[in-house]
């Protein structure tokens, strides 16, 4: 597992990117085709959410760090939090600088 968390300028966008490229190639080495066949649609079905987002951010040319609609992709981001790379604080700084608890209800 490659990790990129030295560069600042990996976005969400980016690491989500990464991490579905990732999961399509170890799809394919999957022997058991049911299963290969189950976790490849979960890849796309996780790779059309995020391009969705993406274009939209594109399209209203927002940023792809602290922008409410990038945080759409903290769902399928949240499928690696363990990966070293996953750095919500990161990419939404001043968004969870100015969360309070009273927010999440």
């Amino acid at each position: 597992m490659r990790s990129v968390s030295d560069d600042a300028a990996v976005s969400i966008v980016a690491f989500t990117h990464a991490r579905l490229d990732e999961e399509a190639k170890a799809c394919a080495s999957i022997d058991d085709a049911a299963l290969r066949a189950r976790h490849g649609r979960m890849v796309d079905a996780l790779r059309t959410v995020a391009n969705s987002i993406e274009a939209q951010l594109d399209s209203h040319r927002e940023s792809h760090f602290d922008s409410p609609l990038a945080a759409g992709l903290l769902v399928v981001a949240q499928v690696w939090a363990e990966h070293p790379d996953h750095q919500p604080r990161r990419w939404f700084p001043r968004m969870i600088a100015g969360w309070t608890p009273s927010q999440s209800r």
